[in-house]
């Protein structure tokens, strides 16, 4: 990968909703990656953070069959679908009217990456939508109560 600085990062652009926006993407480093990821996805509390290393522990367990690592193209993507999925609407939530199928929503109580109010917003317009929140918890809520994720999930499975 190419490596920029703050001066030499070519400028980028992405439309979304027929509005261009201008961006530079440089290759500044961060000493220590698990740590970034833990403050992203896990809240600032003490508990939360070991969670968040305890999960960090666990994934590194597994060195066959793992899941490709996330590449940039990713990123863009997701980066677009965000930006389609928050466009202004007349009637943002009427889509939601129509999904049928028994929906779970699970997010931690201090998402900082996608709002736990939007939770709510899925629960209340999802007809046959349950919403658990996990306590102390952020972006990477399953990780951090895994044993309770996969309880969750299965009895909302089996129901």
């Amino acid at each position: 990968m190419i490596t920029h600085t703050h001066q030499t990062a070519p400028t980028q652009f992405v439309e979304a909703n027929g509005i261009r926006f201008a961006y530079r993407r440089f290759g500044a480093s961060y000493a220590e990656p698990d740590l970034l990821w833990q403050h992203v996805h896990f809240d600032a509390t003490e508990t939360s953070q070991a969670a968040g290393a305890a999960f960090l522990k666990r994934f590194r367990l597994r060195r066959e069959n793992r899941d490709p690592e996330v590449n940039e193209k990713v990123a863009t993507a997701q980066s677009e679908a965000l930006s389609k999925w928050g466009a202004p609407r007349e009637k943002p939530y009427e889509y939601l009217h129509a999904i049928q199928q028994p929906t779970l929503v699970i997010n931690g109580d201090h998402d900082v990456i996608v709002y736990t109010i939007n939770s709510y917003i899925l629960q209340q317009n999802i007809p046959n939508a349950q919403l658990i929140l996990y306590p102390d918890a952020s972006h990477g809520a399953l990780y951090q109560y895994p044993e309770r994720f996969v309880r969750h999930v299965s009895m909302f499975l089996s129901e």
